[in-house]
Order: C-alpha cells, then sequence, then structure tokens
C-alpha cells in the first residue's frame, strides 16, 4: 500500500480558525452569523493545504472586511459534534485591538455574517 492510500484511509476532521479582536474598552467583537443560532468569534473554516494563521487573516477580511495579521496563537480546542455541525479542531489568535476608526469601516458580508457587535468577556462566557 503506497503513503497516499494509506492517508487517504485516515479520518478527516473539520479545522477552523479564529481571531480574538478586542476594542478600546476590553470588549470582544463577536459576529452573527445567518446559519446558526448563536455568536462566533471573526474566522471560519481552514481551506485545504492552508495554514491556520492563513485561515484567520482571509476568513476575518471576507467577513467584515478588517485586514488583521493574527499574532500568537492563544488556544487549541476539540469542539464536539452539534446538530448539523460535524466535529472541529478550533485555532483561537490574537486578533489584536480594533481602533472606532476601523470599527466604522468594518463592512459585512451577508451570507457570512449578519451582523456584530461587542461584548464583555462575561457576556461571551458559555451559555448556562
Amino acid at each position: 500500500m503506497t503513503k497516499t492510500h494509506f492517508t487517504e484511509s485516515l479520518p478527516r476532521k473539520r479545522m477552523a480558525a479564529d481571531c480574538l479582536i478586542m476594542d478600546q474598552s476590553g470588549r470582544l467583537l463577536v459576529l452573527k452569523p445567518p446559519y446558526k443560532g448563536t455568536w462566533d468569534l471573526p474566522g471560519g473554516v481552514i481551506e485545504e493545504d492552508e495554514s491556520p494563521w492563513a485561515a484567520a487573516r482571509r476568513e476575518v477580511r471576507e467577513e467584515i472586511g478588517l485586514a488583521v495579521d493574527p499574532g500568537r496563537l492563544l488556544a487549541v480546542d476539540w469542539i464536539a459534534r452539534s446538530g448539523d455541525f460535524t466535529e472541529v479542531i478550533a485555532f483561537l489568535f490574537d486578533g489584536g485591538m480594533i481602533m472606532p476608526e476601523a470599527i466604522e469601516r468594518l463592512v459585512v458580508q451577508p451570507a457570512e455574517v449578519t451582523t456584530f457587535r461587542f461584548v464583555s468577556p462575561d457576556e461571551a462566557g458559555p451559555p448556562p
């Protein structure tokens, strides 16, 4: 059996890369996707042969028109299957601080984001 055949037989996992972006008040930027009932961080699915860092950068630009160079990797986590969503390995990068003038220039892409807001870390916590 060749190496190509062996790797093709292995399980595949979905991966995602997000950015933690804060405003000057220390609130987190969250987005409301039209395809799920929860708020989300800016970011999304890592494409084939794309690094997590590059995916985070691309996804933030696609979703809200913000050019960001993700900073250090803050966390890697596994998220279990939930409803129609498969399990995912998630990478979280430091997206830095966004200034008020940049917030005014954010443009949501309706296919990916319906609106955005800033929330305190307490508001962003897991649901009860």
